[in-house]
């Protein structure tokens, strides 16, 4: 017993199966080396098949996503760290004084009482802005080389503390 015949009960599957076989017995030995022009001639097929072997090329290895993982899990703790860091910066000889964490978020001023003159409130304002802005400037600028030697230099965007980034600066 040879089981159903599948072909008899579908006649076009029948007749397609026996032109292709006559057409097969037809080719030359060598047709299967043989190229359709009106595919490989195609640029649309030369660009789908260009951007294949470019994604093939950077299809990511289980190695690949495992070094990416431990550099998220390095920037993640040094992101942690630069937090609970401190950068100071001082103006006015030491009198106004500004701490910043590793982000570049203002923490603290502290300001000498003897600077604090009712008369002349422009140049005390003057002072704050300077300590400030430096210790801003010197927090980012931290924040980069540590982000820097995490990543090898790599300029990833998004990152803070990277510059020429959103929110960071330079």
């Amino acid at each position: 017993d040879k089981g159903p015949d599948y072909l008899s009960d579908h006649p076009s599957l029948k007749s397609r199966l026996e032109l292709a076989r006559q057409r097969a017995k037809e080719l030359p030995a060598n047709a299967s080396q043989w190229r359709r022009p009106d595919i490989a001639n195609d640029s649309e097929f030369r660009s789908i098949q260009a951007r294949a072997m470019q994604v093939a090329a950077h299809t990511p290895t289980d190695e690949s996503l495992k070094q990416v993982q431990k550099l998220q899990e390095d920037m993640a703790r040094v992101q942690e760290e630069l937090a609970r860091e401190r950068v100071e910066a001082s103006a006015g000889g030491g009198v106004v004084r500004a701490v910043a964490n590793g982000h570049g978020d203002l923490v603290e001023i502290a300001i000498d009482p003897s600077v604090v003159d009712p008369s002349d409130v422009a140049m005390l304002q003057d002072l704050v802005l300077a300590a400030a802005g430096e210790a801003i400037r010197k927090a980012r600028d931290h924040a980069a080389e540590r982000m820097k030697a995490v990543t090898g230099g790599l300029q990833l965007p998004g990152m803070p503390g990277l510059p020429g980034l959103p929110g960071m600066g330079a």
